[in-house]
């Protein structure tokens, strides 16, 4: 699967400080930070945006006033810094912390679509092994997305990453849809299986029983035993050649030990009854019993083996779909989140929401001043 590319914004915006003091200011740490991001040390980058962000905190000149624009444009440095060195969860906190922090509309939107970037990357990276856990993950980056949108409707990355991010959704969800009607003909066959192998051991264990008889009334009645070992050997020699067919039809799959027990319990009942075949050709029922049964109780440990697959099956398959319906929106929780959904463990939910609230009016006069902006997208999937 290729992960569609999205850009990660890198926002390097400094603030003019004040004359030089002693101890550097938060904006002198800022401008520290982005040099050394320039020369590709995210590392100590990020511990300096860190710092910028603890003076902007303990009240530096440029801090004070209602809102710290120093300490917004630390979260978000320090956010792509975490990001640059592939630490995602601890860049998404940061990138929250921007969002919640500053007052600035475009960082707001920077902070949101860079947020929604670093969820789809890490769904992306998921979709193979995990693809209920991706959507969900790809669902958060939508809302991100669609949240950038909110703040800037003009952003043509965020509207582009909202529909890419859509189309995976959707594609994954077609594969998970494909998997389990996979996972499901595979349980069904499985229980045929189970089911016809289970026929062949009564089938094979009734005829081990009449050639024990056979070999007793072989001094009785010559003429009728050899009919009758003539019978049996027809009879082992068309059980032979089904038990053949079962075997090619059980196919195991990696990881999958009950399959596995089964197509190995199968190939000895397959051996017993090449000999318990040679016996009655020799018209030797006696001989051939034995063998018989013992392939009989291979076939019945088969049939055991390949039911307990079926189940396992099953349960895997159950298992996959409460994870779906977890994961997937009601309208009801859609109404609420205004269009804009995000799943209920995200912590930067209410937060966010307040926060586009108190925004609102002033996103629909920029909307009516904007000519040529981007549609708002009704629905995220």
């Amino acid at each position: 699967m290729n992960a569609v590319a999205i850009s990660l914004m890198l926002l390097l915006a400094t603030l003019a400080g004040p004359p030089k003091e002693a101890a550097p200011s938060a904006g002198d740490l800022l401008a520290q930070g982005n040099q050394v991001m320039r020369e590709g040390d995210a590392e100590t980058a990020a511990g300096l945006y860190a710092k910028a962000a603890t003076a902007a905190a303990s009240g530096s000149p440029e801090s004070q006033g209602s809102a710290d624009p120093v300490a917004a444009l630390a979260a978000f440095n320090q956010g792509c810094a975490q990001s640059t060195l592939g630490r995602a969860e601890e860049a998404e906190k940061l990138f929250e912390q921007a969002d919640r922090t500053t007052v600035d509309p475009s960082l707001s939107a920077k902070a949101r679509f860079n947020l929604g970037h670093s969820r789809f990357t890490r769904g992306m990276a998921a979709a193979n092994k995990e693809p209920a856990e991706a959507i969900e993950t790809l669902k958060s980056a939508a809302a991100a997305f669609r949240a950038a949108l909110e703040a800037d409707c003009t952003d043509r990355d965020s509207a582009r990453a909202l529909e890419i991010t859509r189309r995976q959704i959707k594609r994954l969800g077609d594969a998970v849809e494909q998997q389990k009607q996979q996972q499901q003909q595979k349980q069904k066959q499985s229980q045929q299986s189970s089911d016809k192998l289970d026929d062949l051991a009564k089938r094979q264990q009734q005829l081990a029983d009449e050639s024990a008889k056979a070999q007793q009334q072989q001094t009785e009645d010559p003429e009728g035993s050899a009919k009758e070992s003539q019978r049996l050997k027809e009879a082992q020699e068309g059980l032979n050649k089904e038990t053949a067919q079962a075997l090619d039809e059980i196919k195991p799959e990696e990881g999958d030990t009950d399959t596995k027990d089964a197509a190995e319990q199968v190939r000895q009942a397959v051996e017993q009854q090449k000999q318990a075949k040679e016996h009655l050709d020799q018209a030797k029922p006696g001989e051939a019993s034995p063998r018989q049964a013992d392939a009989a109780d291979r076939l019945k440990k088969a049939s055991e083996a390949m039911a307990r697959a079926a189940e396992k099956q099953g349960e895997d398959q159950q298992e996959g779909q409460d994870q779906l319906k977890q994961d997937k929106p009601g309208k009801e929780q859609e109404q609420k989140a205004e269009g804009s959904p995000q799943p209920k463990q995200d912590p930067a939910v209410s937060q966010l929401l307040d926060k586009e609230r108190r925004e609102r009016a002033e996103r629909e006069r920029r909307r009516k001043q904007t000519a040529g902006g981007i549609e708002p997208v009704d629905k995220d999937w």
